[in-house]
């Protein structure tokens, strides 16, 4: 049932943006009574097809990694004289470039609304208090110390770890020296800091910026408390009980639960000995472990969930939002991820951050499919997320892009002419090349993350 709903999760959440950007040029075009041929979601064979008495054709492909609208235009098949004016390459040019410019415009618009919900429930950002400081690393050498809260960045005020993340990132390879300002605990003193990036860059499939640098955030506690024991499991076989607490591993205190998961995991089919303190008893247990496969290897398997730690309060931030306040963070996270989207493209062409960290389909599905499960503010966050990356590629002026198609237009507009088609045709052969080849570099690299 689990992988069943992964599945659907993944395949609604990209199947929404794709349609929504698709949604864009169609609606785009019939406003300006340009004639839709075919509204396309997916690719290959079509699992469903109907033809409207307007005679658009609606198909749902085999392969829903992306669609297409295509429109009617004279060049490319034979016009009646009744239909010539609503061939889309006889409109004005402010036409085409609306056309054109719809699709990235709504999946933009969408991840607005989409944050706009998120904010209207309620967010909460956890305070960006350092957890530990690898030692000899890049943190360490500046002076960065466990316990300290990262104050600013660049003079920027930073009350989460993702926009600490992001400050980091945008600062790949800079020139001088990053300038972090932190605050220890009851101090109201900030001190800074000087992190030298210039030789720092992020490399492999799984990059970890924070942890590169030499920072893990803080964690709560998490004592192995047991909530749930799953059925025909080792754990139920073998008399474990929920609020039953793991306080041993083969007798070594062992009381976070990471640790314990961490160990069960990588000895599958084996025996272990559990400590397990039960009300005031405390109770030897030795377990068999089974095994299960996840993403391609076989892992050993308790049984059990775990109650979730709590944060203290004072490391929660609740800002709350009205229906009319929850716009301007909504735009506000709609843009910071269009710019950081720029920032990393730029940094991957000065060769800062490696074309290994590109994600393909494979990563895309399964991060859906993850966000699906952990509940449905993380789930909308994916699809906004999504939304602006699809908007933001979309936009790029590469031939074969939705950007493509615009910058050709904005050079008609500057000479006064159409580019000549055999250019036009040149410059859409070496797009499409560029792209085959990020999107193969992407599957390549999802390939490598699961083997």
């Amino acid at each position: 049932m689990g992988m069943f709903i992964t599945i659907i999760g993944a395949i609604m959440a990209v199947l929404v943006v794709i349609l929504i950007h698709e949604a864009g040029h169609f609606a785009m075009a019939k406003l300006f009574g340009v004639k839709v041929l075919r509204f396309s979601i997916g690719f290959g064979k079509p699992l469903w097809s109907y033809t409207s008495a307007s005679g658009t054709e609606y198909v749902l492909g085999l392969l829903p990694l992306g669609g297409y609208v295509k429109l009617l235009d004279d060049r490319e098949l034979h016009v009646s004289q009744k239909d010539s004016q609503r061939a889309y390459n006889r409109q004005p040019l402010f036409a085409r470039m609306a056309i054109v410019l719809a699709g990235p415009v709504t999946n933009f618009i969408l991840a607005i609304l989409v944050f706009w919900i998120i904010f209207l429930i309620g967010v909460s950002y956890i305070k960006p208090v350092i957890g530990k400081i690898t030692p000899n690393s890049i943190a360490e050498t500046a002076g960065l110390k466990t316990g300290e809260t990262i104050k600013r960045i660049e003079g920027k005020e930073v009350q989460s770890w993702q926009q600490v993340l992001t400050s980091v990132v945008e600062n790949i390879g800079a020139p001088t020296d990053l300038t972090v300002m932190t605050q220890a605990e009851n101090s109201p003193d900030l001190q800074t800091h000087l992190l030298a990036l210039q030789n720092w860059k992020l490399v492999g499939n799984q990059p970890d910026p924070l942890g590169s640098l030499g920072i893990a955030p803080f964690q709560p506690k998490f004592p192995a408390i047991i909530e749930k024991i799953l059925p025909n499991s080792p754990a139920a076989r073998n008399g474990l009980q929920a609020n039953d607490q793991i306080i041993a591993l083969n007798n070594q205190r062992i009381e976070e639960w990471p640790e314990i998961a961490e160990y069960i995991q990588k000895h599958p089919d084996q025996e272990i000995a559990l400590t397990i303190q039960r009300g005031q008893q405390t109770t030897d247990l030795n377990i068999q472990l089974d095994r299960q496969k996840k993403q391609h290897q076989w892992l050993g398997y308790l049984g059990v969930e775990v109650k979730l730690p709590q944060w203290p309060e004072n490391m929660v931030l609740k800002p709350q939002y009205s229906i009319l306040s929850a716009w301007q963070p909504a735009l506000q996270q709609t843009w910071n991820l269009i710019a950081f989207n720029w920032v990393v493209l730029g940094k991957m062409l000065h060769g800062k951050i490696s074309l290994q960290t590109l994600g393909g389909p494979i990563t895309i599905f399964r991060s859906a499919g993850q966000a699906s499960h952990a509940g449905i503010q993380a789930y909308l966050n994916f699809i906004g997320f999504i939304s602006v990356t699809l908007g933001f590629i979309n936009i790029l002026p590469i031939p074969g892009l939705d950007g493509g198609h615009f910058l050709f237009q904005v050079i008609e507009g500057i000479i006064r002419r159409p580019i000549p088609e055999k250019y036009q045709l040149l410059l859409l052969r070496i797009g499409i090349a560029l792209i085959v080849f990020l999107i193969l570099q992407g599957t390549i690299n999802d390939f490598m993350r699961l083997f």
